[in-house]
Order: C-alpha cells, then sequence, then structure tokens
C-alpha cells in the first residue's frame, strides 16, 4: 500500500502515460478473451488485467534494473513490440480463429420429399446422428440410413429442422429424386442461403442417384475496427514474452562472454543484440513483409486483411523470393536505407503495373508478358487511370518510406574507403545467398515451391502467393510445354482413322475467319434490359451455325484465342505461355499450313501495329502469303472518340482483298479491334444502346460497349449481304476473342456458381453463301471450331482434325483443370471416365504436333486432296520453342 502511494505521489506524465496504456490493453484484452473465445462477460476480468498487465511492467522493470543495471531502452521496447506485431500477423489464424458456432436452419417449401442424408464439417464426413439438433419440427430421424426426412402434404406446411456447428465450412447432402420437393436453408453466417429444387424427374429406378452438395461457408470475417481493436489486446501478453527473451538472452551472452574481448569489441553481441544495428534489420524485415502484401493486393486479393489467409509456407516463400531483389540492390549500393528505398520504389511500381495488367488485360504480369511491352505502349493511351484503384498500395509505399528514414536515422556512417576486395566478397556472399534461395525454393530436386502454375492463374496465385507464381512460371517457360502423362505409350497406340468423305466439288469454297475483339454476350451472366436489341442481326440470320466458344482467360488475352482458334491446339498444356510471343510458329500445323496443302491462297490482317503480341513474325513464320496490318489499311473509320478502327471499314477492306485472288480458294483471316477498351471514350449522344439496369459507375461503360457491340452486329449483316451476290462459294466463321474486362462485376448472384465458364464463353456464328444445316452447338471449346468449319465448309480432314471432331461429340469443352461431356457433367483430368482415352488421345496428338520429331501423318490434309504445290513433309521446318 505503502509503495503505492509513493508512486502516486511521484506521478510524472509518463507514469500518467503508462497507467493509460494499462488500461487500454485490459480493455482490449478484455474484448479479444469475451469475444473471440465466446467467453460470458465477467465484470471483474477488466480490473483484473489491469492489475495484472501493470504488475507485470513493474517486475520487469525491477528486474532489469536489478540485473542489467538499466530500465528497457526504447530501442529494445520498439523491438519488443513490432516482434510482437510478427508474431500476431504470421500466426493470424491462431490467434484470431476462423471457426464460429452456426446455425443452419431447413425448411421444407413444396410437397414432397426431402432427405438429409450427408453432412461434412470441415472437410470430415461425419454422422448425420452426431449434427447438434437445436430444434426439430416435423423432421424424422431414421436410424437405419441415418438421415433426417421430411414428406409434407401440402406447400407451405410448418417444418424447420435446426443444426448448430462450429466450423469455417459445412456441406450438406441431398439426393436429387422424382418425388422431391424444394428446400430452403438458411444460415446465421449470413451467406450462401437459398432455395434448392431438388426434383429430378427424368431420373429411372435403377439409375445411380444424383446428390445436391450444398456448401455453406461458416467462418468468421474480422472487420479491421476488430483485429486493431483485438490484435491491441494481445499485444501486451507478446510484447512482455519477447522483451523477456531479449532480456534473458542479453543476460546470458553477459555470462558466457564476459570474460571474452569480443564483449569489449566496439560491435560486441550484446552490443548487437540491443543496438541501432538489430532495429534497422528489423526494419529491412518488415519492409520485406509490406512489400509481399503489396502484391498480393496487387493480383488476387481484395485487401490486405485478406492476404493472411495464405499459408505461412507460402509466405515465407514469397517473402524470401523477393528480399533476393533487395540483396542484389544492396550488393550495388551498399546502403541498409538506400537499398530499403530503392527496393521498395521497384515492388510499389511492379504492384501498381500488375493491378492494371490484371484489370485490362485479365491475367497478371509475368517476366513472359515483358515482350509485349511495346503492345501495351500502343494501346496504354486509351485507358483510363484511377490512383483510387491502387490506395492501399500507395499508403503501404509511403509506411516504406517513413520505415526507411527511421533506418536512415539510426544508421552508421558508412566507411567512404573501403578495400576493394572487401567489397567483392560482400557482393559475392551476397550473390551466393540470392543463388541459394532460388535453388532451395524452385530448383532443387525437392523445391518448396513444387507446384504447378495452373492455367486457371486465380487460383494459384491466391494460393501461392504472385511472386513465388512469377519466378516459377519464369523458370517453366524455359520448358513450358507439358508432357501428359503415359505419353510415351500412349501415342504409339493411337490408331489412323479411315477417315470417309462425300465426294467433294471441284471448287472449294473461300473461307473467311473472324476473331472480333472482346465480341460478347453480356445476357450470359446478367438479366439485362436494353432499350434496342444490340445481336439482333446475328441472332436472325439463317442458314447458320451458332453457338458458344470457351476460351482459355476471362478477359483479356487475345493471343491465347488467337492460338487456340488457328492451330486448334489447346492451351491445357502450355500454362500461363503468351504463344506467339513462345512458340516458334515456322512451320508450325496450323489452318494456314492445312490449307496450302489444299491449293488455298492465305491471307491474314489485324488494324493494328504488326508489333502487338509478336504477330508481324508469327504471321509470316505460319507462312501466310500476305498480311496487313494497321498502315495497310485503307479508308480507315472510326466511331467518335474511339480511334479503334470499325468492324464495317475492316470489312470494306477485306472485300478489297477477296477481289485480288478470285483464281483461286481463299482463306482470309481478320482479327478486328473495334471493341477494345476501354468503353469511356465517347460522350453520352454517341451511344445508341442503354441499359435500364442499375450497375452503378458501370452504367455508361456498358452503354459505350454495347453500343459497339451494336455496330458489330451491323457490320456483320453488311458482309454477309454483300457475300450473298459473290460469285463463288464463300463461308464464313466469326468468334469472339474473350469478355469484357468489367464483366466479372456484373454477374447475377444466381449465375456465380457457373460464371467462370459463362465469363469464357464467346458467341460464335457459322454462315455461307450456300446452303448448310442450320444448328445450334451449344458451347464448345475454342479449338474445336476450326475442325466444325472446316467439315461444314466440307474441306478435307487430317487426322488431327477428324479425332476432334470425334471427341467434340461426347466432351465438347476442355479446359485447364477440367473437361466437360455433352450433358455438362465435369471431370478432372486425373479421374478415369469413359471419355479418358479418348481425351488422352487429343492432347497426345498435340503433344506430339509440337515437337521436333512428330508424327506428321496425323496433321496432313489426305495426299489424294492435297495441292500438287503442297508442303512436303519431310523438307518442312518443324516446330520448335525458342
Amino acid at each position: 500500500m505503502n509503495m503505492l502511494k509513493k508512486y502516486l505521489q511521484n506521478l510524472t506524465l509518463p507514469r500518467m502515460l503508462i497507467i493509460l496504456a494499462c488500461a487500454l490493453f485490459s480493455l482490449c484484452t478484455t474484448a479479444y478473451v469475451t469475444k473471440v473465445y465466446t467467453l460470458k462477460h465477467i465484470i471483474w476480468l477488466c480490473p483484473l488485467l489491469f492489475v495484472g498487465i501493470f504488475a507485470v511492467h513493474r517486475a520487469i522493470l525491477y528486474a532489469a534494473v536489478r540485473i542489467f543495471k538499466s530500465a528497457p531502452s526504447l530501442q529494445m521496447i520498439l523491438l519488443s513490440i513490432a516482434a510482437a506485431v510478427l508474431i500476431i500477423a504470421a500466426c493470424r489464424n491462431v490467434f484470431f480463429p476462423t471457426r464460429q458456432e452456426t446455425y443452419i436452419s431447413l425448411c421444407a417449401e413444396t410437397v414432397g420429399e426431402i432427405c438429409l442424408c450427408d453432412v461434412v464439417v470441415d472437410g470430415e464426413n461425419i454422422p448425420v446422428a452426431e449434427a447438434y439438433v437445436v430444434e426439430n419440427t416435423g423432421w424424422l430421424y431414421r436410424g437405419e440410413w441415418d438421415n433426417f426426412m421430411i414428406q409434407p402434404e401440402k406447400d407451405g406446411a410448418k417444418n424447420r429442422l435446426t443444426l448448430c456447428f462450429v466450423a469455417n465450412e459445412v456441406h450438406l447432402g441431398f439426393p436429387y429424386t422424382p418425388y422431391a420437393g424444394s428446400v430452403t436453408i438458411v444460415s446465421s453466417a449470413g451467406r450462401d442461403s437459398g432455395t434448392w429444387n431438388l426434383r429430378c424427374p427424368e431420373w429411372e429406378e435403377g439409375e445411380a442417384v444424383q446428390y445436391a452438395d450444398l456448401s455453406f461457408d461458416c467462418h468468421y470475417v474480422y472487420s479491421p475496427l476488430e483485429l486493431l481493436l483485438y490484435g491491441t489486446g494481445i499485444l501486451p501478453l507478446l510484447g512482455f514474452i519477447c522483451l523477456i527473451l531479449i532480456y534473458a538472452a542479453g543476460w546470458v551472452l553477459k555470462k558466457e562472454f564476459s570474460k571474452i574481448e569480443l564483449l569489449q569489441a566496439k560491435e560486441s553481441i550484446i552490443g548487437f543484440l540491443f543496438g541501432k544495428n538489430v532495429l534497422q534489420y528489423f526494419i529491412v524485415i518488415t519492409i520485406f513483409f509490406l512489400s509481399w502484401i503489396q502484391l498480393e493486393v496487387s493480383s488476387t486479393y481484395d485487401s490486405w486483411i485478406d492476404v493472411f489467409s495464405m499459408s505461412a509456407k507460402y509466405i515465407a516463400v514469397n517473402i524470401v523470393t523477393i528480399c533476393t531483389v533487395y540483396l542484389l540492390a544492396h550488393s550495388i549500393i551498399n546502403s541498409l536505407w538506400k537499398s530499403c528505398v530503392f527496393f521498395s520504389i521497384f515492388i510499389t511500381l511492379l504492384s501498381a503495373v500488375n493491378y492494371y495488367v490484371i484489370e485490362f488485360h485479365g491475367t497478371p504480369l509475368t517476366l513472359m508478358e515483358l515482350k509485349n511491352f511495346k503492345t501495351a505502349l500502343n494501346v496504354i493511351g486509351g485507358y483510363k487511370f484511377d490512383i483510387k484503384d491502387i490506395a492501399e498500395i500507395i499508403v503501404i509505399f509511403c509506411i516504406e518510406i517513413v520505415l526507411c528514414y527511421m533506418m536512415k536515422r539510426l544508421g552508421t556512417r558508412v566507411q567512404k574507403k573501403r578495400m576493394l576486395w572487401r567489397r567483392l566478397i560482400k557482393c559475392f556472399c551476397l550473390y551466393a545467398v540470392v543463388f541459394g534461395i532460388i535453388f532451395f525454393t524452385y530448383l532443387s530436386s525437392t523445391p518448396l515451391m513444387g507446384e504447378k502454375v495452373a492455367g486457371a492463374w486465380a487460383s494459384s496465385y491466391r494460393q501461392y502467393g504472385y511472386a513465388a507464381c512469377t519466378v516459377k512460371l519464369a523458370f517453366d517457360s524455359a520448358n513450358f510445354l507439358q508432357k501428359p502423362d503415359g505419353y510415351e505409350n500412349g501415342i504409339g497406340n493411337i490408331e489412323l482413322v479411315n477417315v470417309e468423305h462425300d465426294s467433294r466439288e471441284n471448287e472449294r469454297p473461300d473461307i473467311i475467319l473472324i476473331l472480333n475483339e472482346t465480341f460478347y454476350d453480356l445476357s450470359l451472366i446478367t438479366d439485362i434490359k436494353t432499350d434496342v436489341p444490340y445481336l439482333e442481326n446475328m441472332n436472325t440470320l439463317k442458314n447458320t451455325i451458332r453457338g458458344y466458344a470457351v476460351v482459355p482467360y476471362i478477359g483479356g488475352s487475345t493471343n491465347c484465342s488467337e492460338y487456340e482458334l488457328l492451330t486448334s491446339n489447346s492451351l491445357r498444356l502450355m500454362p500461363g505461355v503468351t504463344p506467339f510471343n513462345v512458340i516458334n510458329m515456322k512451320g508450325a500445323n496450323s489452318v494456314v499450313s492445312h490449307l496450302k496443302q489444299l491449293g488455298y491462297y492465305t491471307m491474314a490482317g489485324h488494324p493494328e501495329k504488326g508489333s502487338n503480341y509478336n504477330r508481324i513474325n508469327a504471321y509470316a513464320d505460319m507462312g501466310l502469303d500476305e498480311y496487313y496490318f494497321y498502315d495497310d489499311f485503307t479508308d480507315r473509320k472510326s466511331y467518335g472518340n474511339r480511334w479503334m478502327l470499325t468492324d464495317e471499314s475492316a470489312y470494306e477492306n477485306l472485300l478489297l482483298w477477296m477481289k485480288d485472288h478470285t483464281d483461286t480458294p481463299q482463306f482470309i483471316y481478320l482479327l478486328t479491334i473495334q471493341n477494345h477498351g476501354p468503353w469511356d471514350k465517347n460522350e453520352r449522344k454517341f451511344d445508341t444502346v442503354h441499359v435500364s439496369n442499375d450497375y452503378g459507375e458501370l452504367n455508361e461503360e456498358i452503354d459505350e460497349y454495347l453500343t459497339g457491340i451494336r455496330m458489330s452486329d451491323s457490320a456483320l449483316k453488311y458482309l454477309t449481304d454483300q457475300l450473298k451476290e459473290y460469285h463463288k462459294k464463300v463461308i464464313v466463321c466469326m468468334v469472339g476473342d474473350h469478355s469484357p474486362s468489367f464483366a466479372k462485376d456484373i454477374v447475377d448472384q444466381e449465375q456465380d456458381p457457373a460464371s467462370s465458364l459463362l465469363l469464357r464463353s464467346t458467341p460464335f456464328i457459322i454462315w455461307a453463301n450456300f446452303d448448310i444445316e442450320d444448328k445450334d452447338m451449344g458451347s464448345i471449346s475454342m479449338n474445336y471450331l476450326l475442325p466444325t468449319l472446316f467439315e461444314t465448309a466440307k474441306v478435307p480432314l487430317s487426322q488431327y482434325y477428324q479425332h476432334m471432331l470425334d471427341l467434340m461429340e461426347e466432351v465438347p469443352i476442355l479446359t485447364s483443370r477440367t473437361y466437360y461431356d455433352k450433358n455438362m457433367n465435369e471431370y478432372l483430368y486425373d479421374a478415369d471416365s469413359e471419355y479418358s482415352k479418348a481425351v488422352n488421345d487429343y492432347f497426345y496428338m498435340e503433344y506430339n504436333n509440337l515437337q521436333k520429331d512428330r508424327q506428321q501423318q496425323f496433321f496432313d490434309a489426305f495426299p489424294e486432296e492435297a495441292h500438287k504445290d503442297g508442303l512436303n513433309k519431310n523438307e518442312q521446318t518443324i516446330n520448335t520453342t525458342h
């Protein structure tokens, strides 16, 4: 009591601040314990914690004075706090558990049987009987089958089954049956609630039962304020522990080395531990940590808070990877704080550029994408950049600069004169560390980052991190082509098929293939309402085959769609590549090589610079007889303030090219530019389509975009009207290359489960000025489109094309991770199915197509159909990689 009285009598401003800090910590710790660990609020817990925190503070002061003859320095306190903050951030899932108590209520809405037969909690299948039942009105538990069942006799009958779970995720399984009704499920977590119809009228007795697997996200999402509040509650305990450990380490070192000259040296071990150096290095590590957050926020994470959901292993892999940039900079600059300034600027610029590359291009910035630098410069002026989009990245950069300034103030002077050999040794050591990090992380026999980066990049980048995926892709690009499992035995077992075809007419039709820039139907993903139709001509055009082509990526990567279209090769074996930058197209099997064997004169055009995606070299290597770029187009027309050449203007040029080679069958490939983003260039008066839905800030962009789609629709009518009177047979195929970048932001909730596939499904149409069978093909992969066009045009097919047509009958969609059968059932490539052999044979043939010693008989047109001047397969320049 006397000690407290004496302490209060000597109450100074610092001591008052300490008391207030203890009070704040006790309040925050009380909130943390009672909220996170769901303890009942105890009125005396807060004052008890206050006394405990204050007592520990005084005990540490007393021990420090007795043992070390001095109170903790400001540097030691800051170091302890910083260490505690890093521990909290690194162990976020431990200190902030996301499992929470969630109530899931089931209610049968209509007449029909509802049966809950499967419960999975956090990946573990548990007996239905073990689920904790809070409320049960009308549901019957059947122990023989371990399920809950109800069969209301009328719609709206009162019933309810409420279950309680403590979990991150819960899956409930219900069978689809012809006599089932619908069930409404409500989750107290406020997510994933809805009504599901479980009736399956086409099911017959004896068939395998299909199940509805309904997933419910139960994990608790902490708000930024909660994280700050609860983090402050954990801080004193961890801070005290860190401070005690630092003191303990100092005491041990002082005891062990007190008689050694090292202790008296200017830079002794204890001096290093408690001096300015350790704080400087800690600041460096903190900057690495913040830079990692910048990169993740720029790619797949919406907020800096979400990045901590990444596993600790990959957080470490990414931080270690980006620190190599700092080590390289430090080997040249030879200054801690200056190296950190350079490093912070570099990572901030990289993060900002990566954010906008994803926003406008649809894929992250990689080392391979640097080859598209000229392409980016050509189109960058048309985009609008809002600094608010990268506000978090800029805020983190400001924090990094403040830390660099602190480091400068703490820093010691560097000797101006330093022996050259010492600098060289230091640089050698730093480069050795960099090599060691890269080798053991990516190149060793058991690398830390051994996983492949999938073609569906978003999930890989979210799981493994931006830096890890970027470096992994860079190393994989040296051997970007992934060999399919079983290739050595599989390719030898593929039999040549006897392709029977009708007696061909002597006159082969001219073929026009159009890849239309950002041509997409928004009605696939949202119930959009407009004042005028925007695809009226395309939807009413007769004598057509129509459908949707599933392209490799969402919202960008034209060259990937272009490659699949022209070569019929799937990019599943080449994830993450920009084909024309990586693949040597010289002598490659493609639409060009196939038609040249059949005597076609081949041409291509794109109203942009030939340097874009290296097209000028790729088109030449493919063997095109003529190709045209922006300066070669005549009478160029644009619309309003949009500089891009209109589709109609491009078609006018195409019709002129056709007149020059009427004596031979012609193939013309055209890649348009009209609908390229951004879509905020024109004033409102130029918009001819207006959307009535409320999409917020996107409405004006959507109006301008749909105006362009309507212009493309009118241009298609112009082209077909001109070709109806053409004196030769001609067939036209037009397809979109990808959806607009904003499409993912306007997906209706009911479309969300299938949105990934729908966002990659672009419209296609095949029309001819001679009779063809009208057909709606539904959805097919982009690589199937060319064989379909050839079959419709009655062009002789290669073994490769024929195999694809046979495969398409059963498996119309091939994606990077899965494939779909004609009933839209999804399959993993690694799983066995009735289609596995045919799917594997296709990828064996594709892989063989890209080898030096390929079996050309799979890819040539039939000899009796080939032109006398066609390519000799023994003299072909085979397709290799750079």
